[in-house]
């Protein structure tokens, strides 16, 4: 088997788990914090971006790198992808979602949404433009009101990923919400009420 082209095809998966094909410096963040988030190890952003092709390099990845890669998809290594890729199979790593899914791109200017998970942990979120939100308020979690920050999609039973997050004059790479058991719900809110309906 090509192994370029089965890094090629475990890019393609990456992608479609997560929900975004990462093109900017922000989505390569947002992917490096998932990666570390996941598997507890990290891919650095320069190998990152040259997997993905944002930088040109001709060599192969480190067999650590393709393990965590692989490992982030899934899979027990590289070598147990690869036997999986021969075979034409995916394993268990790939699935449609049938839970309720809301697409930033999707939204309009001014749209507010809530968010919640775990005990009593939930966030009203303001649509600004260009997969960005502002938080309008939010309970029993680290992001403040006033804060904004990138967000590609929200699904019900995967966590919150928000990355790029500003907060006055701070700059923060990423937070994760809901890292255990997922997002409970996401509810289109009404902007003159205040709480979550």
């Amino acid at each position: 088997m090509e192994r370029r082209i089965a890094l090629k095809n475990l890019i393609r998966i990456t992608n479609r788990n997560v929900g975004f094909t990462p093109c900017t410096p922000s989505d390569f963040n947002a992917l490096s914090m998932m990666i570390k988030c996941k598997t507890k190890d990290t891919i650095s952003l320069s190998s990152i971006k040259r997997l993905w092709g944002y930088v040109n390099y001709e060599s192969f990845p480190s067999p650590t790198t393709l393990n965590i890669l692989a490992r982030f998809n899934g899979y027990r290594n590289w070598e147990e992808y690869l036997i999986d890729h021969v075979s034409g199979e995916e394993g268990d790593i790939s699935e449609f979602f049938s839970n309720y899914l809301v697409d930033s791109a999707s939204l309009s200017v001014g749209d507010e949404i809530t968010v919640a998970w775990g005990e009593d942990k939930w966030c009203r979120l303001e649509y600004q433009q260009d997969l960005r939100f502002k938080v309008v308020s939010s309970h029993n979690i680290k992001l403040r009101s006033g804060d904004t920050f990138g967000l590609h999609t929200l699904c019900v039973g995967l966590p919150f990923y928000a990355f790029d997050i500003r907060r006055g004059d701070e700059e923060i790479a990423g937070y994760i919400g809901a890292k255990e058991a997922g997002i409970t719900s996401i509810q289109i809110c009404d902007p003159r009420v205040n709480v979550p309906r």
